[in-house]
């Protein structure tokens, strides 16, 4: 089982620290589906006619947004930064990372030893109690170490299901030619963006007590002579007796460990639409993107057991070699336009290039299925995505409904899960001191399953300005905070 690490308390700031550091690399990365920018972080996927600029991935979009410039301007552009922060709902989890450190971690505590001897027991942060190796009460030793691994076992599961921290941040430059080239329309797209994040892989504690009490009976039979013994008491929990001076030790060993990731990338597209005209009010764009895609990959894997400060993890994956691939990409789109409809579909990253990670030693790790599981996440595949959408609007495009949908689920690079479905609408001002106003409501069908509404402004025909929270609430700190939040800014301009 996998979970996202969430961040708490102070620990905020090394957090926003660490994404910052990575966000400010020679490049940086926004996976497909889960990071938009300008007016699409309102109104979604969706190639919209209240807009100067669709931006919205559609390659067939470039000649709609074409047909809407004014004829004697040479270029239409535009600069779009966004930045997306989102959380999972368990407080102070840097905390709960150090007492899992603390019980898988081997701190050299041992019992007492003599006569009838005994003494407080430990194995890393796992407390045996009081073990009179003369006369030990074994349904007790069972009991508390039980506990102690249903409780540790618990903590694990909370991390797997329920504690992620997302931060992603992008910066958009997309640039249409007004001029015919071969009866279509040229278009180019500039993206910086990057994308942090933290997970585990968590080993699960099956304590078995009947193994527990087999193993313990055979433990203080031992005789004065017989060898120092070490029994697996089961759910990687051990106890180790030398009945020759009553010395008793414990050991907890389990592989859960936390894998820091960060993805950084620059791309490059050079877009075509192709208008196909039936009459005066209907019009099928078609359109194809090809870019060249620099991504940057980089992961740090620390068992839980061997982690001294959870806060440092941080600085493991700031300090990471990041490995570089180039890859050449293609998108597709189709775009129809009607006086009061518009429909449209996209394929993006349609030959599914991948990457790759750092390589990372697995030789430490005892438990097969997460060294398997570690060695298989080298190499990240982008995948396919198929996007549909479609606008209604009045026929002076005032007044707009929109909706868009991702058809599939896919993992960006730091293995979270995005498919999302969106619904906005829209009202267009021509005032230059009224703004148009945009609200939408966007939910991830997979992964975190969180909702975010959105809400966008254009502010004198040129800045647009778009914010979103969700509607979820998590606690850090005592505060109760949305679980995701986003905001945007740009502008667009013709000359």
């Amino acid at each position: 089982m996998t979970g996202h690490i969430q961040i708490g308390r102070t620990r905020l700031a090394a957090a926003v620290a660490f994404t910052l550091s990575s966000l400010c690399a020679p490049s940086s990365f926004a996976a497909n589906g889960f990071m938009q920018s300008g007016p699409t972080s309102t109104i979604g996927n969706v190639s919209s006619g209240q807009t100067a600029l669709s931006n919205s991935g559609n390659p067939a979009a470039i000649g709609f947004d074409r047909q809407r410039m004014n004829q004697d301007d040479a270029v239409l552009g535009g600069l779009y930064l966004g930045g997306e922060l989102e959380y999972g709902n368990i407080q102070e989890l840097f905390d709960v990372y150090d007492e899992l450190a603390n019980a898988f971690g081997d701190d050299g505590s041992s019992g007492g030893s003599g006569g009838s001897g005994g003494g407080n027991t430990s194995g890393g942060g796992l407390d045996f109690g009081d073990i009179d190796i003369n006369d030990p009460d074994i349904a007790a030793i069972i009991e508390r170490v039980n506990n102690q691994a249903t409780h540790i076992g618990a903590l694990l599961a909370l991390v797997a299901t329920e504690g992620y921290a997302n931060a992603n941040a992008a910066v958009d430059l997309p640039l249409i030619v007004n001029a015919d080239i071969f009866g279509g329309t040229l278009g180019f797209n500039f993206s910086y963006s990057g994308s942090a994040s933290a997970v585990g892989f968590m080993e699960d504690i099956d304590f078995e007590a009947d193994t527990a009490r087999t193993e313990l009976e055979a433990a203080f039979n031992l005789q004065p002579g017989d060898p120092i013994t070490t029994y697996d008491l089961s759910g990687g929990i051990s106890l180790t007796i030398d009945p020759n001076t009553n010395r008793v030790s414990g050991t907890f060993d389990n592989d859960s460990l936390l894998a820091t990731r960060a993805a950084q990338a620059t791309q490059l597209g050079v877009s075509y639409s192709y208008p196909l005209v039936f009459d005066d009010s209907s019009t099928l764009y078609l359109g194809a993107t090809a870019k060249v895609v620099r991504m940057g990959l980089a992961r740090v894997a620390t068992r839980i057991g061997d982690i001294t400060n959870s806060e440092d993890l941080f600085n493991d994956i700031r300090d990471a070699k990041f490995v570089n691939t180039s890859r050449f990409g293609l998108d597709f789109g189709a775009l129809w336009v009607a006086k009061n409809i518009s429909l449209g579909t996209s394929i993006t990253d349609a030959f599914e290039p991948s990457y790759e990670f750092n390589a990372i030693d697995t030789s430490n790790y005892s438990n097969q299925n997460l060294r398997a599981l570690i060695d298989d996440l080298q190499t990240y595949q982008q995948e396919r995505q198929v996007t549909v959408e479609g606008s209604l609007y009045t026929e002076d495009r005032t007044w707009a409904l929109s909706t868009s949908y991702e058809t599939t689920a896919i993992k960006d690079p730091l293995g979270a899960e995005h498919q999302w479905f969106s619904v906005s609408g829209g009202w267009s001002s021509n005032s230059f001191w009224i703004p148009s106003v945009r609200v939408g409501y966007h939910v991830n069908q997979v992964g975190s399953e969180i909702n975010m509404y959105k809400l966008g402004f254009t502010l004198f025909h040129y800045v647009d300005l778009d914010l979103g929270m969700s509607s979820e609430k998590v606690e850090i700190d005592g505060t109760s905070l949305p679980q995701g939040a986003s905001a945007n800014l740009g502008f667009h301009y013709a000359f």
